[in-house]
């Protein structure tokens, strides 16, 4: 960023401009636009800004790193959430392939239960049904058995 005479602005120029600009600034970001801005600063304000610039940096780079962590923590969020809706869409596809798109919600797990208690009853129910399901994508073609 450059300033009216075409050079680039300080990091302490651009950071007084912030402060400006916010509504509630702190105690020391307001102690800290009023030093840098003060034409004729002792050698104790200079100090006493210096510190204040130190400090101020210390907090950007601390809401930085808090930044980085949230979107590190919400991209795990949402690699968890695409990888949750890819599976629903592709278990969606089964009832699909089978005709069971037009069936009630309250149909489908019904049926859904039956043929849990019937494995219950009878394991090799799902070797069986495995062996079906994968014939039957295979002759589709065009999905995967992913969901195994």
């Amino acid at each position: 960023m450059q300033n009216q005479e075409g050079t680039k602005q300080s990091w302490e120029e651009k950071r007084v401009q912030y402060i400006d600009g916010l509504k509630k600034p702190t105690e020391a970001q307001q102690l800290l636009a009023i030093l840098y801005k003060k034409a004729n600063r002792t050698e104790a304000e200079n100090k006493k800004l210096a510190a204040l610039i130190k400090a101020e940096k210390a907090t950007e780079r601390a809401l930085n790193a808090n930044a980085a962590i949230t979107k590190m923590l919400n991209g795990a969020k949402e690699d968890e959430r695409r990888a949750r809706n890819h599976r629903l869409i592709q278990q969606g596809i089964l009832f699909d392939l089978v005709g069971l798109d037009t069936r009630s919600r309250g149909e489908m797990l019904g049926a859904l239960i039956a043929a849990v208690a019937s494995a219950k009853a009878n394991p090799e129910h799902w070797a069986t049904w495995k062996a079906k399901g994968d014939a039957l994508l295979a002759e589709k073609g065009n999905l995967t058995t992913s969901l195994d």
